[in-house]
């Protein structure tokens, strides 16, 4: 079935959900919130059981621009990435996560700085975290002493379709470092990538966040790397 597009909709928002009734639907809001930016909601419910699909459905059949899809079974954030990318619609694609919020201008300002090269992806060098049971943003996350080149925030990602489907899928051999890799992976590349001092980030911190496991977050790291210089190695050897 051919996609049909939301009318006068600039960005599709790409959101991974799993078991966040409580949590997404504000995250839906702060989409919807957007100044001067019309947005698609793409809402991929990845197997959950806690009535976020059903949450989610019902703010579909009122607000016509967000949209849900369903798996049968938990298959991984990647997957549900994948999937919201398969069925976007609009010239510009986006992601947030189903406990973050998107403050008001995120999207306007993305799309400005996306003119510096409207052929790379555009990441922001803030982040608010939000913390259990906390209304406002308590910490800055990141701020501008560190070298640009050494954080980012990668769901802040931004960019045109073309090229997202330039670098390809998310894998889901990584399901938590997924996004580094698929940055890093661009930049191996020669995607430009685009760091912009602002927060774009409202990043929810919840006890049972899939980050919070730091061990499993090292060893993907240590095999996302090894990724990289795999790539760079055998790029090398190609000029030689």
């Amino acid at each position: 079935m051919a996609k049909q597009p939301t009318p006068g909709a600039a960005v599709s928002v790409i959101i991974p959900v799993y078991n966040r009734v409580d949590r997404v639907c504000l995250t839906i809001e702060s989409v919807l919130a957007q100044e001067d930016v019309r947005a698609e909601v793409i809402v991929v419910d990845d197997g959950s059981t806690d009535g976020s699909f059903d949450a989610v459905s019902e703010i579909a059949r009122e607000v016509p621009r967000v949209r849900v899809e369903g798996f049968g079974e938990n298959r991984g954030v990647s997957a549900a990435r994948n999937r919201g990318m398969e069925i976007a619609t609009s010239e510009f694609l986006t992601f947030i996560d189903s406990d973050d919020r998107m403050p008001p201008r995120r999207l306007a300002e993305q799309l400005d700085a996306l003119a510096e090269e409207p052929d790379g992806l555009v990441v922001g060098l803030q982040e608010l975290d939000i913390a259990d049971e906390i209304d406002l943003p308590v910490t800055i996350a990141a701020t501008l002493d560190v070298d640009p080149s050494d954080r980012f925030y990668i769901m802040s990602m931004f960019g045109r379709r073309s090229t997202f489907d330039r670098v390809g899928w998310f894998l889901e051999e990584f399901p938590i470092s997924q996004d580094l890799d698929y940055l890093i992976r661009a930049r191996d590349m020669g995607v430009p990538v685009v760091r912009v001092p602002r927060i774009w980030v409202l990043r929810g911190i919840y006890g049972d966040n899939l980050v919070n496991d730091d061990v499993a977050l090292r060893r993907e790291l240590l095999q996302v790397y090894r990724a990289h210089h795999r790539r760079v190695g055998d790029l090398a050897s190609d000029e030689q």
